[in-house]
């Protein structure tokens, strides 16, 4: 700070009206020339149709916000449309606040028929969070009941598609100003629309402090993520420049400068435009810039902060005007006379003279709206709040608290997070009540917001407001405690994989429990144990709170006792203990059958859907076959699109498992549609993985590729396991199982916990992993492994049959007969059925092929072939092409193997089949090995075809070892004859002595052994 020694200030008589300035209300604008010629580039490219997100970074007063309004001025001047969205500086304000205030302008300055086409479908989302639009699009339709994590998805992608829409009729910029103080879900919708805007006309531009989000932040990881977002121009903001600050001064003071002073407020303010603004407008009040003193005479140190600047300055008002401050202070950075006039007890027409006395000295400006006031800077009204003692404090906070709570009376609602502020700040004054009231309200609106990060924050607050209290009611803490498990279980996606959520639900069990409360503790354990349909987060000890609860709920038939059965249902499959299906399956059954006792569709479809998923195993397919038709037809009377796609998800298994095809792809497409109208990310993933099944199934791996990336970018937090599977699927048919090896291996060395099936997948996905890059005795003791207990442990489940499949085809290429033969006996049952990894979408063809190659290697020919004649078949009728492929290989391999009279034809035909489509379809591994059998069985029909059938009989002779003499007796021929058919068969077989040819005729299957073909 630049400062005048005491006996060189002017004298100036003390008063207390309004002590003008001369400095404009204004700094001026100077330098900033390469970022602003960085930002319009990035207009450019938006109004090219390239979406761009642009992040002014910098400290406290460095010209972010200045630099903002410069940029908006400069859009304008291009017809883009401009809508600013201003970051509450303090807390109060709702979830979405930004947004809320760019989407209600917007509404102001549009006709009615532009907004209802513009906001579309998404009008009834969006106006969770601006109840306004329901003036303007009357018949909003009603909003299904989605899983959290898509309903935030929904409204994400709601604003989008506004935003998208605006931009399509005029270039659009958003401006987002200190998006560091943003709530999370605002700032999580910036990243949503960072991947949504590359091809629109639409520009991002927002300010933010780096400092103020540090690497433990909430926010940090999610701005980080902004920044490494390809449509992303971060520009740092430093200090002007020395020429800059000269130029600066200059406008300022109204004339040139001495060199002396620029140097002195450049050194001290590092060209901070702020700071220069408040260090000169002090030396302009205390005359100094009017001294004719030279410059060298001026005494410069350091101040202890920029507050001391503004301190000094807000020592030039009136004790009145200074304490109508310290009310607006409290209010916030933004201030209205609505609230201030009851707040500080000031009659209106005091007041305003009182606010025009700050004004002169641009403490505060007035806003657009009237009587409508902002604090000139944050620093400034942080100032005027800290110098505020606590008692002071605390009494203003209920004061406004109050106030607000009058002014809103008619309409409190949109108030709730700014009255809640107040009056938890007053808490400690005793005013306990409204405190944890409002908290609550402001907590329950943020959860109807989708604004589950807000929402939560209120609740704790709720309960640390209720632990002041001298005596808590326990069941107000408990009601407090489900609600804040709730919101902290769809923050976490609302799979129940939410730790933080978990411990909230336990404090709210073990306070029921003490209270005798069963509903509560129902409710509890059912939030406890989220909503996942595969996964078990809670462990046993989940299991055993489910059935606690079931006992604490009686036998009463309600809907409470349906969902915590359901939860057992799908629970108990990943229990530790011993994998039982009949009790899981009865469990599922008791669901269902009180779901129809009660009567609701919805429940009943629930109950349905849980004992569908929990007691899936190879043996009940045409159980679940009607199961899902009328779970479709069920979920179609309720008109929920989520339940639908689950429905139609489930009956799209299930019939694929059944050799439905054609039904199945209806059931795809289904899907799809609904996907588009729902816009739920999860039903999205799923249509994108099940048409990547389908594609996979027809060998059309270049267009499934895609798809199969695009499943595991929306999978849920067990995603890089799911996706895993088919991804394996995929790269095994290109050849490039190499390159799985690290995450299957992690997989494979995951506890079983949680989800407990993906760790059992791992380990019998690896051995033929080892198998495909070479690994046979890595192979073989990674099967060993598995193979303990003749695979008891491998539950009978979802996957059961797809994995017995996988193991069929390790144990065949490992030669384990018996194995083969356990494997055998336990998939001969489902010969009729095909292989379906359900929990990653992969249908691994039909059992009658892994039977056949079980056959094969227990050399049962007979059954061998007649399995892979119906796999063939099974094939064929699906038009599953890289499965038509691997039967018509295995198939020549076993006839090769069994060597018959006729089995060297067939098994060409077979290898030269394979081969072909193989190389059609892009299956490198299949070609490979397929190339190789019918090189060998080419060159066995040629050596054939050129020995004589009695040269043939000789050498099948000499290869039992017989002498020339025994064979010319056997045959009835000279010794001389067999001498001549030897030299002959040695000569065509280019071999030098009888054991070459023996050993020859051994490696290429040539010995007949003897007369009749026996071996």
């Amino acid at each position: 700070m630049i400062s005048i020694e005491p006996d060189q200030q002017p004298h100036h008589q003390k008063h207390t009206g309004v002590e003008s300035t001369a400095l404009p209300p204004h700094a001026p604008f100077v330098g900033r020339e390469p970022e602003r010629g960085q930002i319009h580039d990035s207009i450019h490219r938006m109004l090219a149709g390239q979406g761009q997100f642009v992040l002014l970074a910098g400290d406290p007063g460095i010209g972010k916000t200045r630099l903002a309004e410069e940029i908006a001025a400069d859009a304008r001047a291009q017809d883009v449309r401009v809508l600013w969205g201003r970051c509450y500086e303090w807390e109060g304000a709702p979830a979405f606040w930004p947004w809320i205030q760019l989407i209600r302008a917007h509404l102001r300055a549009s006709d009615p028929d532009t907004i209802r086409r513009q906001f579309g479908s998404g009008a009834a989302d969006i106006a969770q969070i601006v109840p306004e639009i329901q003036e303007h699009v009357s018949d909003l339709a009603p909003l299904p009941e989605l899983d959290p994590a898509e309903s935030r998805f929904r409204l994400f992608d709601a604003i989008a598609s506004l935003l998208r829409n605006i931009a399509q009729d005029t270039p659009l910029m958003i401006v987002i100003d200190d998006l560091h103080r943003a709530d999370t879900p605002s700032v999580m919708l910036v990243h949503f629309l960072t991947q949504e805007m590359h091809d629109s006309r639409l520009c991002i531009l927002a300010t933010y402090r780096p400092a103020d989000v540090p690497q433990d932040h909430p926010l940090a990881p999610i701005i980080s993520g902004l920044i490494r977002a390809a449509v992303c121009r971060r520009i740092p903001l430093q200090g002007l420049g020395k020429p800059s600050v000269g130029e600066f001064v200059t406008l300022v003071a109204g004339r040139e400068s001495p060199p002396e002073l620029i140097d002195a407020i450049f050194g001290e303010t590092e060209g901070n435009p702020f700071f220069m603004t408040e260090v000169l407008r002090l030396l302009e009040v205390d005359g100094a810039l009017d001294k004719a003193s030279p410059p060298a005479s001026w005494r410069i140190r350091v101040p202890e902060s920029v507050r001391e600047v503004i301190g000094r300055r807000l020592n030039r008002l009136s004790p009145a005007c200074h304490d109508a401050l310290a009310v607006a202070s409290v209010i916030g950075r933004d201030f209205g006379l609505a609230i201030l006039e009851p707040a500080s007890g000031v009659a209106r027409i005091e007041l305003l003279d009182l606010l025009d006395e700050a004004i002169a000295i641009q403490v505060i400006h007035e806003d657009d709206t009237l009587g409508q006031y902002r604090f000139s800077h944050i620093l400034i009204r942080e100032v005027i709040y800290g110098q505020l003692t606590t008692s002071r404090r605390v009494t203003l906070h209920k004061t406004i608290g109050e106030a607000l709570e009058r002014t809103h009376a008619a309409n409190l609602a949109p108030h709730f997070s700014e009255i809640s502020h107040h009056f938890l700040q007053a808490a400690p004054a005793g005013d306990f009540e409204r405190a944890i009231d409002y908290a609550t309200r402001a907590g329950r609106q943020a959860m109807d917001q989708v604004a589950w990060e807000p929402a939560a924050s209120h609740f704790v607050q709720a309960l640390q407001a209720l632990a002041l209290q001298s005596d808590p009611d326990p069941m107000r803490r408990l009601e407090l405690l489900l609600a804040l498990g709730e919101a902290q279980n769809r923050i976490g996606g609302g799979s129940g994989d939410a730790p933080e959520a978990r411990a909230t639900f336990l404090q709210a069990i073990e306070i029921a429990r003490t209270l005798g409360s069963a509903e509560h503790f129902a409710a509890a354990v059912i939030g406890y144990s989220g909503y996942n349909v595969i996964a078990t987060f809670g462990g046993a000890q989940q299991i055993r709170l489910l059935e606690e609860a079931l006992t604490l709920l009686g036998d009463d038939v309600t809907e409470q006792r349906v969902r915590i059965l359901s939860r057992l249902a799908l629970d108990l499959p990943n229990s530790e203990s011993t994998f039982d299906i009949e009790r899981i399956r009865a469990v599922g059954a008791e669901t269902v059958a009180l779901a129809r006792r009660l009567g609701d569709p919805a429940t009943l479809a629930y109950a349905i859907a849980a004992r569908h998923f929990s007691g899936w195993a190879p043996d009940n397919l045409n159980e679940r076959l009607a199961e899902a038709e009328e779970l479709v037809d069920l979920v179609e009377v309720t008109g929920d699109l989520l339940s639908t796609a689950w429905a139609r998800m489930i009956q799209l298994e299930d019939l694929v498992e059944a050799g439905d095809l054609a039904r199945a792809e209806r059931a795809s497409e289904k899907m799809s549609q609904i996907g588009e109208q729902s816009r739920v990310p999860y039903v999205t993933l799923r249509s994108a993985v099940y048409r990547a099944m389908m594609l996979l199934l027809a060998g059309r791996y270049a267009e499934a590729e895609p798809l199969i990336e695009m499943g595991g970018g929306l999978w849920q937090s067990s995603s890089a396991r799911q996706h895993q599977f088919q991804l394996f699927a995929l790269r095994r048919e290109q050849g490039r199982l190499a390159e799985l090896r690290e995450l299957v291996e992690a997989t494979s060395q995951e506890p079983l916990t949680g989800i407990t099936r993906y760790s059992h997948l791992a380990d019998i996905h690896l051995p033929l992993l080892y198998l495909e890059v070479g690994e046979v005795e890595l192979a073989r003791e990674k099967f060993e492994l598995v193979a303990t207990q003749d695979f008891a442990d491998i539950p009978f489940d979802m996957s059961w049959l797809s994995l017995l499949g996988l193991l069929a085809e390790t144990c065949t290429r490992l030669g384990d007969r018996l194995r083969a033969q356990t494997l055998y006996d336990l998939l001969l049952p489902y010969a009729g059925q095909y292989a379906l990894l359900a929990i990653s979408a992969v249908c691994h063809g039909s059992t009658a092929y892994y039977l056949g190659l079980l056959a094969t290697t227990l050399e049962r020919w007979p059954d061998a072939e007649r399995h892979y004649a119906l796999a063939l078949e099974k094939h064929e009728q699906m038009a599953m092409q890289p499965h038509i492929a691997h039967t018509r290989f295995a198939w020549a391999q076993m006839l090769d193997a069994r060597n018959g009279p006729d089995d060297r034809e067939a098994a060409l035909d077979h290898a030269r089949a394979a081969a072909t489509l193989a190389a059609e379809l892009g299956m490198t591994r299949l070609v490979e090995r397929a190339e190789k059998l019918l090189a060998a069985l080419e060159s066995e029909q040629q050596t054939n075809a050129s020995l004589s059938p009695r040269e043939r009989e000789v050498l099948g002779l000499v290869g039992q070892g017989m002498t020339d003499t025994e064979i010319s007796h056997l045959l009835s021929i000279s010794t001389r004859t067999v001498n001549a058919h030897m030299r002959s068969i040695l000569a065509k077989l280019d071999v030098p002595s009888r054991a070459a040819a023996t050993r020859v005729a051994v490696e290429r299957g040539l010995l007949t052994g003897g007369v009749d073909g026996s071996r």
